[in-house]
């Protein structure tokens, strides 16, 4: 049975009972959110644009924080998610996020379906949608991850098919940054989870150390200690960003292997990945025989666990190897040690309580790239993101300040 597209069906009641109850929701993660600035004013101004909600994605909870939003502009959101996030929490997400306006997208692939979808939502203008550019969740604060091609490529689709120039300038990409801000000390917190995946490494913990160093040394053990359990010989000389990406190849080949297919060579290792995990979730909760082999539900999950794990080890050399950690940040020494645990004991932490600030961007016009397009769509699409990436970065910088005169 082929996996089955899941559409978007706004039920208005469940959307209202939702946004009634967010703040209460939010309480109870300990999430404090606030759009800072301008932003509210700033999105009146293209309500009855055709929009493309475009946010950075560093959390498991930036989709509750953008319903969120849409409580405090008034409006209607539909939300791109990942199809695998439907078959979470027994079966529950499944019959309750269509009907609050998400729709599925197979990673990995090209979804004709979501494709069309977003592409028609767009040209009627009856909601907004919200899609995450990055494709994936960075668990970074700091850093936009390289963005993916597709959603930009579903907004200019929707240009070319509306008929006038004054409705194809309505279609807009909303950069919307988010950030997460510790609102209480939490280095005995880091200190506590270092020690504990020190324990795991059997490392000696020197108490005068820095939580800095500290975390610096427990990333060189998690790698050493997936190269190890992936076969990988490492020349001393070797550099760790060059180690990581040969890490991650080995584990996506792994994993390859094992549902007896070639691995995909794509030029982004993320991209590997999103293909091997959609094929994980044919298999897993759809039945879908795409590969020559058979395997037990507890290994398909424990091949997915490894394809988090490449993506995990993507975020840590995107932010952090390389760069001196003398000037790393408490927040980022957190964010370090939240992949670390994740990649260890395959489980979350999070802190007690959290600030998180929107700001909202300046809106791109794709009309603006209309002549680039006609003559090159792939370098319309690039220029488009290209603009997106340095927005959300800048915002990203810009809302530092913003934190620290609070």
């Amino acid at each position: 049975m082929p996996r089955k597209y899941i559409s978007p069906q706004n039920t208005k009641a469940i959307i209202d009972v939702a946004k009634m109850g967010w703040p209460l929701w939010m309480k109870l993660k300990g999430l404090d959110v606030e759009v800072v600035g301008s932003g509210l004013q700033r999105y009146e101004e293209v309500r009855d644009s055709r929009l493309m909600i475009c946010p950075n994605h560093p959390s498991e909870t930036d989709a509750e924080v953008l319903f969120g939003l849409s409580r405090m502009v008034h409006d209607e959101f539909c939300f791109l998610t990942a199809h695998e996030i439907f078959h979470g929490s027994r079966g529950l997400n499944r019959e309750l996020l269509p009907r609050l306006g998400c729709y599925s997208v197979e990673r990995g692939t090209k979804d004709v379906a979501a494709f069309k979808t977003t592409r028609d939502i767009l040209i009627s203008n009856h909601h907004k949608i919200v899609g995450f550019p990055e494709g994936e969740i960075s668990h970074l604060n700091d850093v936009v991850m390289p963005l993916e091609r597709g959603l930009i490529q579903m907004g200019f689709s929707a240009m070319d098919k509306l008929q006038s120039a004054v409705e194809r300038r309505s279609v807009k990409i909303l950069p919307v940054a988010v950030k997460y801000y510790l609102s209480s000390d939490v280095s005995k917190q880091i200190s506590q989870t270092l020690s504990q995946i020190e324990n795991e490494f059997e490392l000696c913990e020197i108490r005068s150390s820095s939580l800095a160093d500290r975390a610096k040394r427990a990333m060189l053990s998690a790698v050493s200690r997936l190269e190890i359990r992936f076969g990988i010989t490492v020349i001393p000389s070797t550099s760790l960003d060059i180690r990581m990406v040969n890490l991650r190849w080995a584990i996506l080949e792994r994993v390859a292997d094992r549902l007896g297919v070639c691995c995909p060579r794509f030029e982004r290792q993320v991209d590997c990945a999103h293909m091997l995990q959609s094929l994980l979730c044919d298999i897993h909760f759809h039945g879908v025989s795409k590969v020559p082999v058979t395997l037990a539900a507890v290994e398909l999950r424990s091949l997915y666990r490894d394809l988090l794990t490449v993506i995990d080890l993507i975020a840590l050399e995107d932010s952090f190897v390389g760069k001196p950690f003398e000037t790393v940040s408490d927040e980022q020494i957190w964010d370090i040690t939240r992949i670390l645990r994740l990649i260890t004991f395959k489980r979350r932490v999070r802190p007690r309580k959290q600030t998180v600030l929107l700001m909202i961007g300046e809106p791109i016009v794709l009309y603006d790239f209309y002549d680039l397009y006609q003559s090159s769509r792939a370098s319309a699409v690039s220029e488009a993101i290209k603009q997106l990436s340095n927005q959300l970065t800048s915002m990203l910088n810009e809302l530092d300040k913003v934190f620290r005169s609070k």
